[in-house]
């Protein structure tokens, strides 16, 4: 019996950690999180602009990537939107079953300073701020299924 994936098909740790090299980040894990799952934590050096760039990911296994959030900072205050666009559209052009690099990329440009989502294949994108940062989310747009 096939069961819908609870995970962004088609998208696999190695393929995120592939994609971030290109940036200069780095990856460590898997490290548990909670029962079920395991993260792996990405991270770039500071710039000079003391932005700091990070994306993790989580997923049952290298296999099976449930989400991936990344996150530009600045200890001095909101990362410019030129900043925020420039990384976080980048982590949206990963490759997955459906995606649309071009289209994910130009829906952050367009709203990294609002906010907002946007489904593409069977990922969900969410754009959002926090204090002193701008996130970006890719999350399955899967449900859980009995015993996945």
């Amino acid at each position: 019996m096939y069961e819908q994936p609870y995970w962004i098909s088609g998208l696999t740790v190695p393929d995120v950690v592939s994609h971030l090299s290109r940036r200069g980040l780095t990856c460590e894990g898997p490290a548990p999180r909670g029962e079920t799952m395991d993260s792996w934590e990405c991270r770039a050096p500071s710039d000079a602009e003391g932005l700091q760039r990070e994306v993790s990911i989580v997923g049952r296994d290298p296999g099976r990537v449930r989400s991936v959030g990344a996150r530009i900072s600045s200890e001095g205050g909101m990362p410019s939107d030129e900043a925020a666009a420039d990384f976080l559209g980048f982590v949206a052009t990963l490759l997955y079953e459906g995606a649309e690099p071009a289209r994910a990329r130009q829906w952050v440009v367009e709203n990294v300073s609002s906010g907002g989502k946007l489904t593409i294949g069977n990922a969900n994108f969410e754009l959002s701020s926090e204090e002193r940062a701008r996130v970006l989310r890719i999350v399955s747009t899967q449900s859980r299924e009995a015993g996945s």
